[in-house]
């Protein structure tokens, strides 16, 4: 029983929607499960590193990073199993 509770929960490890991401089981935010999901956090992390090793002004610097959260974070909820909203932990 335990075992078909696990595997029907929507937080599996199972992509089988093609959703990039599933939904933490608490708070707010996502974990990568399929290549697309983990190349998108590897894609924003070089590029923060990139915007931060640009040597722009502050203002431009802080646009720039501000600007490569939104379109992550935009990307990111769009491909979430279930979408974003606060979990407590328990099924839902």
């Amino acid at each position: 029983m335990r075992q078909n509770r696990i595997n029907s929960d929507d937080r599996s490890n199972e992509p089988t929607d093609g959703s990039w991401f599933v939904p933490k089981r608490y708070g707010y935010g996502a974990t990568p499960v399929r290549w697309q999901g983990w190349a998108l956090v590897a894609t924003y992390i070089a590029a923060m590193l990139g915007i931060g090793r640009s040597g722009l002004p502050l203002v431009a610097l802080v646009t720039l990073l501000a600007a490569a959260t939104v379109i992550f974070m935009v990307i990111t909820i769009h491909n979430t199993r279930g979408g974003w909203r606060w979990r407590w932990g328990g099924r839902e």
